[in-house]
């Protein structure tokens, strides 16, 4: 389902937070938002859920103006997993993903069969099945994500929004959600604050000072002369040797980078090629010492 921004913006007070967004994203598109800390990428995310009333545009899902229709109809339709979420300390990890459900069920249409197994398969795809019957004070910050994500999926919206998903998680579990996320058949929105995990997004957006800079293909948007102007970094795009999808590296501005370590650490590992050498020149030896290490 297509989501679209019209003249979007939103002001706290008379101090302007994200202006004039524009913007459509296709059915079926993981769509990624990048940019510094408050840029705008949390409140965009909140308008475009509905869970935030515009100052002045709209947001359409579909041909369907999403401030003329109920909160639940809305929810059929965007599921958001926002930053800051608060669940009852009593409840489980089953019922908090249960909750996802609430905007399906009525006097005439109680939690059946269907909507257990929904929740059973949202708790399998985030990894939490044996965390069903743990009550919510006893999980850590990325078991509490990974449950959030479960009652969004079970939702079943066809659009889903994500603020920063892999924020607390470890590297398996980031690697697990983002796989996940790609291979969703419905439209995602998400947030992402590492750029590399933002390259594999269809198109990103990219955010500053409240206003969508730019909207493109990763390789497109994250050029060196955009990464610097917006984060105030500098950035080198190197080639992962087994794969060729580009690595991007930072360092401050105005500092060199250390090609030898940045290279050594992504692909000295003992075998006939080391990267260093493409980046120091051909007849350089690699650093052989740093393949046990960093």
């Amino acid at each position: 389902m297509t989501l679209t921004a019209h003249a979007l913006g939103w002001s706290a007070g008379r101090t302007p937070i994200v202006s004039d967004i524009d913007l459509k994203i296709e059915p079926g598109e993981l769509f990624g938002l990048v940019g510094p800390n408050g840029s705008g990428k949390s409140t965009l995310l909140l308008l475009l859920s509905g869970l935030r009333r515009p100052s002045h545009g709209r947001v359409m899902v579909g041909d369907i103006d999403i401030q003329k229709i109920t909160r639940c109809e809305v929810a059929r339709r965007i599921a958001i997993v926002a930053q800051q979420l608060d669940t009852s300390d009593r409840l489980t990890v089953r019922e908090t993903v249960e909750l996802g459900r609430t905007p399906w069920l009525g006097p005439l249409t109680p939690f059946g069969a269907d909507d257990d197994e929904i929740v059973e398969k949202a708790l399998a795809e985030t990894g939490i099945g044996h965390l069903a019957e743990r009550r919510w004070q006893t999980l850590s910050g990325g078991e509490r994500q990974r449950a959030h994500i479960a009652r969004a999926l079970a939702q079943k919206a066809d659009i889903l929004i994500l603020d920063e998903p892999t924020n607390h998680l470890d590297i398996h579990h980031q690697l697990s959600i983002l796989a996940l996320v790609r291979r969703l058949p419905i439209t995602v929105v998400v947030a992402l604050h590492d750029l590399n995990q933002a390259m594999v997004c269809d198109r990103l957006g990219l955010m500053a000072k409240g206003r969508l800079e730019a909207v493109g293909m990763p390789k497109d948007i994250l050029t060196a002369a955009r990464i610097e102007q917006v984060f105030d970094v500098c950035s080198r795009s190197i080639g992962d040797p087994a794969s060729g999808e580009p690595i991007l590296r930072f360092a401050l501005s105005g500092e060199e980078f250390d090609y030898e370590g940045v290279s050594c650490f992504i692909s000295c590992f003992g075998e006939q090629h080391c990267a260093c050498r493409d980046l120091r020149g051909e007849d350089a030896e690699p650093r052989r010492e740093r393949r046990n290490g960093l």
